[in-house]
């Protein structure tokens, strides 16, 4: 059986090349939320506070958390943890 070979135009080889870098892209933001969004936070001694919040908002917040994983952890505690951090700044001697 004879091989059939595609033969395409410039504009349409263009047009591949951005379909590839796009998806390249969108490949290396994915692996971005991964590693900086979700940091692995350092555990040496943890500690639990009490949080008082309206009940509607807290629902809101683990619903998105757990829609959101990539960047939540997918549960409150981890949104919370996350949240702190970034308003401290990000400071990298809390994360591994």
């Amino acid at each position: 059986m004879a091989e059939k070979r595609q033969q395409f135009d410039d504009a349409t080889v263009e047009v591949l090349m951005e379909i590839v870098e796009w998806w390249k892209a969108q490949k290396t933001e994915k692996e971005l939320i991964k590693t900086e969004l979700v940091p692995r936070f350092k555990r040496t001694k943890t500690a639990t506070r009490s949080v008082r919040l309206d009940q509607a908002l807290l629902e809101a917040a683990e619903k998105k958390a757990r829609k959101d994983r990539a960047r939540t952890g997918g549960n409150f505690n981890s949104l919370v943890e996350v949240l702190v951090w970034q308003y401290l700044g990000r400071p990298s001697k809390y994360v591994e």
